[in-house]
């Protein structure tokens, strides 16, 4: 749940940030002063570009208006590229994708608490034992007891048998077992 949460709110700023995007037009200055300097270049070029190419003038000035009429024209199109033309972005499936997803996620029951812990799937101990939650319910104090011991002596890098556990159990006091349990 905390994920959805947090997801939602990822999602809402980021929709607040493209609402400021697509609200920021590109100042009109800007796009005025580009297609002056524009048009100023394209009729200075030739008079650049004459003696060195002669009749080829015509044909580089022409791949040279197009290309850069072509930028311009990408330009204004990118400015807000949230609409309904044919090369704008598609919102609404993005939005109906994000909808069927979260509904394919909330449409999923929640497994209640009885279900998933007596599930044969449930193995608390799986990388060392491979019982089930509900056998380890059945066993008595005593026997999960002696089972976890076993379970902790088996994944100790110190290798000591159940035995030598016992007697230095009765050698030294129990506070000093505990601590030398802990640290090992």
């Amino acid at each position: 749940m905390e994920y959805l949460c947090t997801g939602i709110t990822t999602l809402e700023s980021i929709l607040g940030e493209v609402e400021a995007l697509q609200r920021t037009p590109i100042p009109v200055c800007y796009s005025s002063h580009l297609s002056h300097a524009f048009w100023i270049y394209l009729l200075a070029m030739p008079f650049q570009i004459l003696l060195k190419l002669s009749w080829w003038t015509i044909p580089t000035l022409a791949f040279t208006f197009f290309a850069y009429q072509g930028c311009i024209s990408i330009s204004n199109e990118m400015e807000n590229p949230f609409g309904y033309d044919y090369n704008d972005l598609p919102l609404d499936d993005f939005c109906w994708t994000i909808r069927r997803e979260l509904q394919q996620i909330t449409a999923t029951v929640t497994p209640g608490f009885e279900s998933w812990t007596t599930s044969k799937t449930n193995l608390p101990l799986y990388p060392y034992d491979k019982i089930t939650a509900e056998e380890w319910c059945s066993k008595s104090l005593d026997e999960a007891r002696n089972m976890l011991f076993h379970l902790r002596y088996e994944a100790n890098p110190i290798k000591r048998t159940r035995k030598e556990w016992i007697s230095a159990a009765r050698k030294k006091d129990a506070k000093k077992l505990n601590e030398e349990i802990a640290h090992v």
